[in-house]
């Protein structure tokens, strides 16, 4: 990895140096980090709905007595992020002590 860095810095700075002279080669580089943004763009477009199209397939092809024991790990997971002071769990936490304790006003979701 520290090879392509050092190689795209070089590329980098001698194009700069070159700057007339390049134009062509400059460019193309241009022409082609917009052609693996785009592809990557995609990409990311299409990773959400491919995840959840693998994840169905996966509880489809299970049995019942094994997709419990997957869905038994849920609460196991939810306490072990508390202990461990994972943000996402705390925040849980405290919606829910806030919204049982009425700190929490949620009547402005209701109209």
């Amino acid at each position: 990895m520290l090879k392509i860095i050092f190689m795209a810095i070089m590329l980098g700075i001698a194009c700069g140096a070159l700057s007339d002279r390049i134009k062509v080669l400059k460019d193309f580089l241009t022409d082609a980090y917009m052609v693996v943004e785009k592809i990557t763009q995609i990409i990311i477009r299409v990773m959400p709905f491919a995840i959840f199209c693998s994840m169905a397939k996966m509880v489809i092809s299970m049995d019942a007595c094994t997709l419990l024991s997957v869905f038994s790990w849920v609460p196991v997971t939810f306490v072990a992020n508390v202990a461990t002071g994972n943000v996402t769990g705390l925040g849980a936490v405290t919606l829910i002590v806030a919204k049982k304790e009425k700190m929490l006003n949620m009547d402005i979701y209701n109209k």
